[in-house]
């Protein structure tokens, strides 16, 4: 069953970097040069990429794709956005997962910190969490 959840787990990541490779194909014909990073969808292509190369253990690959994900969300709803603190919350795990940079972490946490603490308030359990993520870094 392992071994049958982790083929699904590679074709589905292999599926979804095939689509976007077909996306970014149908653009360059259609004469642009990339991605529109204000398009949703390039987002959630993204996001998903992300997740599944996560899911795999590919922590730098889905970094790479989580950062594209935030630069999308940040152009359509703002770098202040619950949408993309969210974002930025996977950024923070996937940092710390291929050991980034403390400084730069650092920054980060502190930046979703304080956006969930407007949203959310002090004492969310999402609070709670970045809290107690920092205080280990």
């Amino acid at each position: 069953y392992e071994e049958a959840s982790s083929y699904k787990r590679e074709t589905n990541s292999k599926s979804l970097i095939k689509s976007l490779e077909i996306y970014e194909k149908g653009l360059l014909l259609l004469g642009s040069s990339s991605i529109d990073p204000s398009c949703m969808l390039a987002a959630k292509f993204y996001d998903s990429i992300a997740e599944v190369e996560s899911i795999l253990g590919n922590f730098n690959r889905a970094l790479q794709f989580c950062k594209k994900s935030v630069e999308c969300i940040e152009i359509i709803f703002g770098s202040s956005s619950i949408e993309c603190l969210h974002e930025k919350e996977k950024l923070v795990h996937l940092k710390i997962a291929t050991n980034s940079d403390g400084d730069e972490l650092i920054d980060l946490i502190s930046e979703v910190l304080d956006g969930f603490r407007i949203f959310y308030g002090e004492d969310s359990n999402i609070v709670s969490s970045l809290k107690e993520i920092n205080s280990r870094i």
